[in-house]
């Protein structure tokens, strides 16, 4: 009996639109919070919807012009091996 296997990219979690968007709250939530349950669940919603809709299309619209996962890597790669002078944080200009 013969199984379908679907073969996924190197790091495929690390390509999907999802992870922006948790990347994004959990941003909004560091901000946000002073490290305890209850405002980590009082914060939750006003973090899902800090994340702009134009943005999530834009994430979107990434993944559906057919950006193939070899393209996304090598563009992730590219991103992360540059060298910034902040720890944790992304320059205003690239956070457009």
């Amino acid at each position: 009996m013969a199984y379908p296997c679907i073969f996924f990219p190197k790091f495929h979690c690390e390509l999907t639109m999802i992870k922006n968007f948790w990347g994004t709250m959990k941003h909004y939530l560091g901000e946000h919070c002073d490290y305890t349950f209850d405002a980590l669940k009082n914060n939750m919603l006003p973090a899902l919807r800090s994340v702009p809709i134009t943005i999530i299309r834009k994430w979107i619209n990434a993944y559906w012009v057919g950006l193939s996962a070899k393209d996304a890597q090598f563009k992730a790669k590219a991103f992360s091996s540059r060298k910034y002078t902040s720890h944790q944080r992304v320059p205003q200009t690239l956070a457009r």
